[in-house]
């Protein structure tokens, strides 16, 4: 569950996709993820972080 500073992103690539931020990484969970929800991985990710990104 995403908290007020965190966003929850949708990926549907099959394996995912990292978002490297500098030194920070945070990895999108794709369609194999165990957490797929209508072919959807949705991993919480730091709201910063996705702005940035």
């Amino acid at each position: 569950m995403a908290s007020p500073s965190t966003v929850t992103i949708g990926c549907k690539l099959p394996n995912g996709l990292v978002l490297s931020l500098g030194e920070t990484r945070h990895e999108l969970a794709g369609t194999r993820a165990s957490a797929d929800i209508g072919g959807y991985g949705l991993p919480p990710i730091p709201a910063e972080v996705w702005a940035a990104w």
